[in-house]
C-alpha cells in the first residue's frame, strides 16, 4: 500500500487542495496524474482534522510513490504550512490516536486542570482541552512542522521590537529575561489577582502566573517572527505540581523557553521539551522540584490572530483559593484522586 500523508498542526481543518490550488478532489487527481494508480481509502491519522492520510495501490508501489513525491512536491507552494509525507506499508493500518485535553495527565490532574482559574469561553481553555501529550506516538506529529502567524497587527507588534538581536537565541533570552523580572517583582496577593486578558492587558498589570506569562512570551517571539507555542508541565509523582513553559523554534529545533523563570534551555541546538523528558541532562543543575516538572507535558498551538480568541479577565476561584491558602499541598485535597 501507498500512504500519503497530509498535515499541518493545529491549522483546524486542513485544505489540501487549497494548499495545492488543486479544482479536483487529491485522490482523484493523484489517480488521474500516476499510471496504474487506484485509491484505496481515507483517514485521519490522529483523529484530528488538521491531517489527513490517503491510501492507494498499484502495480509498483515504489515507482507510484515516487511520482507522488514529484506531483505534489511540485504544487506546494514553499510558503505552505502544509507538510506531507509518502511511504509505502505493508499492509494498511490506523496509528494510534494521539492522547489530547486536560484528563491526559490522569484523574487527578484532570480534576485540577477542568477547575481551571481562567473564564470556561477563554483562550486559556481552549488551550487545555486542545493540548496533545508528548509521547513517542506523538512527536513525529508533533516536531514535524512549524505554525507562523502573521502578527504585524498585533498590538505588541512594535512593543516587541526592543528585544531583537543579532541572534533568535538572543533576542529570545533578551525577552524571557523581560518577563522574568515582571514574575519576579510582582507582589500581589492571590485574592486580589487577575488571570487571563490579552497579552497587553497581563504586561500592564503585570503577573507571576504561568499560564498568562507564556501567551506573553509566545505573542513577543512571535512578533519577532519566532515560532512559539505552548507547554504544560506536569510533575505526575505530586499533587497540584504544574508549570507552563513554551517551546520556541529557532535555528531548525524547537527548544524550551521559561517565560517565568528566564530559562532558555540550550545546548549547542535548542532543547526540546520532547528532549527533556527522555534525557534531564540538562536539568541536572536545576532543583530537583523544577526537574521534576518534566516527567509528563503537552503542547498547545496558539494563534493570537484568530479573531475568535476570548480575552475574558477573571479573579480566583473557589477551588484555586482552597488550594492556595491550604497548609498542605503535597496530596490532593479535594479528592481528586477519587474514582
Amino acid at each position: 500500500m501507498i500512504r500519503v500523508r497530509f498535515y499541518d498542526w493545529g491549522c483546524g481543518v486542513l485544505d489540501i487542495e487549497k494548499e495545492l490550488e488543486l479544482t479536483a478532489e487529491i485522490d482523484e487527481y493523484l489517480v488521474q496524474s500516476v499510471s496504474g494508480l487506484s485509491f484505496e481509502a481515507t483517514d485521519s491519522e490522529n483523529n484530528m482534522e488538521d491531517n489527513a492520510v490517503l491510501w492507494f495501490s498499484a502495480a509498483n508501489e515504489d515507482q507510484a510513490a515516487e511520482a507522488i513525491r514529484r506531483i505534489i512536491g511540485a504544487r506546494l507552494s514553499s510558503g505552505s504550512d502544509m507538510s506531507f509525507s509518502v511511504d509505502t506499508v505493508e499492509n494498511r493500518s490506523h496509528s494510534p490516536a494521539l492522547k489530547k485535553g486536560c484528563g491526559i495527565f490522569g484523574k487527578a490532574y484532570e480534576v485540577m486542570l477542568e477547575n481551571d482559574l481562567h473564564s470556561h469561553a477563554s483562550i486559556d481553555r481552549a488551550l487545555l482541552r486542545e493540548m496533545v501529550l508528548i509521547d513517542d506516538c506523538s512527536a513525529p506529529y508533533l516536531y514535524s512542522s512549524v505554525r507562523r502567524y502573521d502578527m504585524k497587527k498585533h498590538e505588541l507588534f512594535g512593543f516587541s521590537k526592543q528585544f531583537a538581536a543579532k541572534s533568535e537565541r538572543e533576542a529570545i533570552q533578551n525577552a524571557a529575561n523581560f518577563t522574568r523580572e515582571i514574575a519576579y517583582s510582582y507582589d500581589v496577593d492571590f485574592k486580589d489577582m487577575l488571570f487571563g486578558g490579552t497579552e497587553k492587558q497581563i504586561l500592564e498589570r503585570g503577573t507571576d502566573w504561568c499560564a498568562d506569562m507564556a501567551r506573553v512570551g509566545a505573542v513577543l517571539l512571535g512578533c519577532l517572527g519566532i515560532p512559539c507555542r505552548i507547554v504544560n508541565l506536569i510533575d505526575t509523582g505530586r499533587a497540584y505540581n504544574g508549570h507552563v513553559v513554551c517551546e520556541a523554534f529557532y535555528e531548525g529545533h524547537y527548544g524550551v523557553v521559561d517565560f517565568i523563570h528566564g530559562y532558555v534551555f540550550y545546548d549547542s541546538a535548542p532543547i526540546s521539551a520532547y528532549k527533556l523528558l527522555s534525557d534531564n541532562t540538562a536539568l541536572r543543575e536545576y532543583p530537583d522540584e523544577y526537574r521534576d516538572l518534566y516527567s509528563a507535558a503537552a503542547i498547545s498551538e496558539y494563534d493570537p490572530t484568530d479573531e475568535e480568541n476570548d480575552y475574558t479577565v477573571t479573579g480566583p476561584n473557589d477551588y484555586y483559593m482552597k488550594l492556595i491558602y491550604s497548609e498542605e499541598s503535597f496530596r490532593w485535597l479535594m479528592s481528586e484522586d477519587e474514582e
